[in-house]
């Protein structure tokens, strides 16, 4: 798909920005705030593969205990699971009213007619996160193309700067990594009983004959 002019432009000074970028923060900050004039959002959210929100359009600093991104931390998954190909995700009244928990009442309240969603991904598959954008209406075919293209460089510069992943295990708050070692220590004071089966033959470790002076049958030993 051909990019007008004035788009490929911009969508270069989008990338240099995240060229720029020294940390994920500074990325994520540039992805949600500098993406505006091209969509003219009402809000811009770039979340985890965890489904933690790492930058809001601006939010120079998140309250990671505000009512809001609480929300949003438990609704993302839902969005994720019913979130079409095209990444344009709008929900019918039905659909928001068979959501679980306080997703309508949180849509309602806090986001607009739909999302626009780009998901960044490793180069090995998976996945980065992704970049969401609250619309009134599906963006245009152009900027959607245009959008495609950055969400490439987003997420090469994205893995460039948070590096290899984790180990699953630290990834865990720091009490869930506490509880689980003291789940480890405990399983090792379990005793483990084994058993094998081999030839054997038991012998005295100081034998002595016995005799008598008479031949007879030993009638019994005590």
């Amino acid at each position: 798909m051909t990019i007008r002019a004035d788009l490929a432009t911009f969508a270069t000074n989008l990338e240099a920005r995240a060229r720029a970028a020294e940390n994920v923060a500074e990325l994520g900050f540039s992805m949600a705030n500098d993406s505006h004039p091209a969509l003219h959002f009402r809000q811009a959210l770039v979340i985890d593969e965890r489904s933690n929100v790492l930058a809001v359009s601006g939010l120079a600093k998140l309250t990671d205990d505000s009512p809001y991104l609480i929300w949003l931390k438990r609704s993302w998954p839902w969005v994720i699971e019913h979130l079409p190909e095209s990444g344009w995700f709008a929900p019918d009244a039905a659909m928001l009213a068979a959501a679980p928990g306080d997703i309508a009442d949180g849509w309602q309240e806090w986001w607009p007619t739909g999302v626009q969603v780009l998901l960044l991904k490793r180069r090995d598959g998976n996945t980065l996160g992704w970049v969401a954008f609250l619309l009134d209406q599906p963006a245009p075919e152009d900027i959607r193309a245009m959008f495609e293209r950055i969400a490439n460089t987003w997420a090469y510069c994205w893995e460039m700067l948070a590096g290899k992943p984790r180990p699953s295990w630290l990834r865990l708050g720091r009490r869930q990594r506490y509880l689980a070692l003291l789940a480890l220590i405990l399983f090792l004071l379990i005793p483990i009983r084994q058993s094998a089966l081999a030839p054997a033959e038991v012998i005295a470790l100081e034998a002595e004959a016995l005799s008598a002076p008479l031949d007879g049958v030993i009638k019994s030993i005590h």
